[in-house]
């Protein structure tokens, strides 16, 4: 509660000493101006006297029109900080009369900035429930056979499903990443914002994911948030399998390809998880023999639904032994016989992987020494949310934020803008909500340094 009071007044007194106080303008036009700004500061109290704040108990409506108004005065500080910043510049050049004195009209400027930032905070908020379009990634390796060259990975992140992304919007994403035929699937964290009794049914779709490879996931931090041993069993019995400090080698022809996956480091702060550990995932080989049993669309939703894409699918409809087995894998198996048969596979053949890439929702990854993964596919950074803030996301993300970078020679990471948004920091502004493909191709990777991304093909495939 504290924290949420010192945010109020941070945002409030602010917009309102650089906005509203310098204005010359009608006592009650101000008065009400002042009310307005005062709404829009509560979000904080609100959010933690309704549930808490990754995940308050209100309708999403009422979580898309409060964040609005936080979005706003939000928008509203940063021009204001701008706005003041060039006055000051302004009276430094006048007073050392580099610059002749001029005046100008403050509460035309300042009311100017409220009405932008109210339309931005719209515009912005209410992207979020549009469903994200696909972004296609093409990364080249030398060392990759010609049985992969065209290998397609769907990577769905920060989804952040629950208190305003619903049952519609996985649907579309579902319906959208099957339409592109990939032979894997990728989830890279943060899938979860909502408790299991509550939300679990608009993850149904999730069981109409469809790959030759399978689906395979890595947690991110909010996962870690609401039931999340609920929430990974459910997610088994569909069929997804959650790599925790795990590989698993993917066959085609002569070509290999490991897919290496660690827990996100906040699950073993809460004891819920083990704690990530490059080295020791690196050699710990599972079996992954995906097959799964397709379900027709016959029996999961109405004809007069289908072209719409809103199916109802009941996950108990799913074959009992295919449930069973998922969590049989998944609960069943003693530390000490997974590890016994790892040791033996690793042997004669996790040496063989002609390229690993490696699942990690935060791209501070990069930082471990024992990283030799060519290519890590993260999240975590929504991209940077606000085209500005990108800089400071890049800051406290060893440098990363959006898109394809070369680390060196060698290795490479891409970082996905999020398939969703979190609902408590929900405004994208030129920063767009993406479902990524990446292709794997064979030939010459970038020898460019950590400095710059390079850009995505967003032509359609």
């Amino acid at each position: 509660m504290l924290s949420a009071l010192l945010v109020f007044a941070l945002m409030f007194g602010y917009a309102f000493f650089s906005l509203i106080w310098p204005c010359r303008i009608n006592v009650i036009f101000k008065s009400v101006w002042t009310i307005a700004f005062a709404l829009c500061s509560i979000k904080s109290l609100i959010y933690t006297d309704t549930g808490n704040l990754s995940a308050p108990y209100l309708r999403p409506y009422q979580v898309l029109f409060i964040e609005t108004l936080f979005n706003t005065i939000f928008l509203a500080v940063i021009m204001a900080m701008i706005k003041d910043v060039l006055l000051l510049i302004l009276w430094c050049l006048i007073k050392v009369k580099l610059l002749n004195a001029f005046t100008f009209k403050q509460s035309l400027i300042n009311i100017s900035i409220s009405l932008s930032a109210l339309v931005l905070s719209v515009l912005g908020t209410f992207s979020q429930v549009q469903p994200p379009k696909v972004n296609y990634q093409e990364v080249y390796f030398d060392t990759l056979t010609n049985d992969f060259d065209g290998y397609k990975i769907a990577q769905i992140s920060d989804l952040h499903m629950g208190p305003v992304l619903r049952r519609y919007y996985l649907n579309e994403i579902v319906a959208q990443i099957n339409s592109n035929k990939p032979d894997l699937i990728v989830l890279t964290g943060d899938t979860i914002d909502a408790p299991f009794d509550i939300r679990r049914d608009d993850f149904d779709p999730m069981a109409m994911l469809n790959s030759k490879d399978g689906v395979l996931a890595v947690t991110g931090e909010h996962d870690y948030y609401n039931d999340y041993k609920q929430w990974h069993q459910f997610f088994s019995q569909m069929g997804i399998r959650y790599l925790c400090n795990e590989s698993v080698i993917i066959k085609r022809g002569i070509g290999t390809i490991k897919i290496t996956g660690i827990p996100d480091s906040y699950g073993a702060t809460v004891s819920l998880d083990e704690a990530p550990n490059l080295l020791f995932a690196n050699f710990n080989i599972i079996d992954y023999d995906y097959k799964k049993e397709h379900v027709s669309f016959g029996q999961t939703q109405s004809n007069r639904f289908m072209n719409k894409g809103l199916f109802d699918y009941d996950v108990m409809m799913l074959n009992f032994k295919k449930v069973q087995r998922a969590i049989t894998e998944a609960w069943s198996m003693t530390i000490y016989e997974n590890n016994r048969r790892n040791t033996m596979k690793f042997a004669h053949e996790s040496s063989f992987a002609d390229i690993q890439i490696l699942l990690a929702h935060n791209p501070n990854i990069t930082k471990n020494h024992d990283l030799n993964a060519e290519l890590v596919l993260s999240g975590h950074t929504h991209g940077g949310v606000m085209f500005f803030l990108k800089p400071i996301v890049a800051y406290f993300n060893n440098g990363l934020v959006s898109g394809l970078y070369s680390l060196d020679n060698l290795r490479q990471i891409f970082i996905s803008n999020g398939a969703g948004i979190w609902s408590a920091f929900s405004c994208r502004i030129f920063v767009p909500a993406q479902i990524d493909i990446i292709v794997l191709k064979k030939g010459k990777a970038p020898t460019k340094n950590i400095i710059q991304a390079s850009t995505s093909s967003q032509q359609n495939a």
